[in-house]
């Protein structure tokens, strides 16, 4: 299922331009995913209809993993985020009431992050404290940044920190302009990099896949 209409960022009216090779490394740098496919799927038999097309799940709520491309997060005992270019090859046709699985559309703004601000930006912004949790495990975090619901899944710990993090669509350029603002007051320039650029996430390679807008 494919997010409809265009990315919420895709001016970046307020990010500084990627930096000259001899300028120090940016504070934080954010790509936007909003536009990558993603699914929902809800109710008891959704685990079921995964495990028949064959895709591996986490195997505890609030916790993700990532199979054949596609990030799958567990958001409780019968809810899953499905993210990834593979994901419009999921099949969902002929799901009736009796399956009790019920697709949830999912039109997130969706932002990866990375940098040497980005654990101080998370600790200004973040009600939970990401940093308890072993990444190891891959938690993923129901929680508020700038007091905005989102889901973010982070790595703080890695030589460089990195994070995902989704949130509705109405929430998405007053969060992207905050992370941005708190980035720049380390006195090192943020940049917004392209969808396309090889972000990379622990175990994870999707997000080197590029977007296009839709014409």
């Amino acid at each position: 299922m494919k997010p409809l209409g265009a990315s919420a960022l895709v001016t970046g009216d307020g990010a500084a331009p990627a930096p000259d090779r001899g300028d120090p490394p940016p504070a934080l740098e954010v790509s936007d995913h909003s536009l990558l496919a993603r699914i929902g799927l809800k109710g008891r038999g959704a685990q079921g209809l995964l495990e028949r097309r064959g895709i591996t799940l986490p195997r505890s709520p609030n916790s993700w993993c990532v199979d054949a491309e596609t990030l799958i997060v567990r958001l409780g005992p019968h809810e899953f985020l499905l993210e990834g270019p593979r994901v419009p090859g999921v099949d969902t046709a002929g799901i009736g009431p009796e399956d009790l699985v019920y697709p949830v559309v999912r039109q997130d703004t969706a932002l990866a992050l990375r940098g040497p601000g980005l654990g101080t930006v998370i600790a200004q912004t973040c009600a939970f404290n990401v940093r308890a949790p072993d990444p190891q495990d891959r938690p993923a975090f129901l929680t508020l940044m700038a007091e905005v619901p989102v889901l973010l899944i982070a790595d703080l710990k890695s030589p460089v920190p990195c994070a995902l993090v989704w949130t509705c669509r109405s929430y998405g350029a007053y969060l992207f302009e905050t992370l941005m603002t708190l980035a720049a007051s380390s006195g090192r320039r943020p940049v917004l990099r392209p969808p396309d650029h090889r972000d990379r996430f622990p175990q994870s390679s999707y997000l080197a896949h590029p977007q296009r807008e839709t014409p």
